[in-house]
């Protein structure tokens, strides 16, 4: 499968593009990116909580903002 996030004035919409012919292209429609992207990481299967290997999707600050500190940096770089 195959996602296409396209902006608009109010939100965003997600397109579902399915490689097989049979099955129907989906629209879903969200008001922020957060939104959008959790859909797309729960389509994906983003693990289990015991699993070695999760996928979160989260908001943090920037590297160079004055608030990222090492918890941040563990977070996205590791350890």
């Amino acid at each position: 499968m195959r996602y296409i996030i396209e902006p608009t004035s109010n939100g965003y919409i997600l397109r579902e593009i399915y490689k097989s012919k049979d099955e129907e292209n989906t629209c879903y429609v969200y008001e922020t990116i957060d939104e959008t992207l959790r859909h797309m990481a729960n389509r994906e299967d983003p693990g289990s909580r015991y699993d070695e290997k999760r996928l979160y999707i989260t908001r943090m600050p920037g590297d160079k903002n004055d608030k990222f500190n090492n918890e941040h940096s563990k977070i996205i770089w590791g350890e």
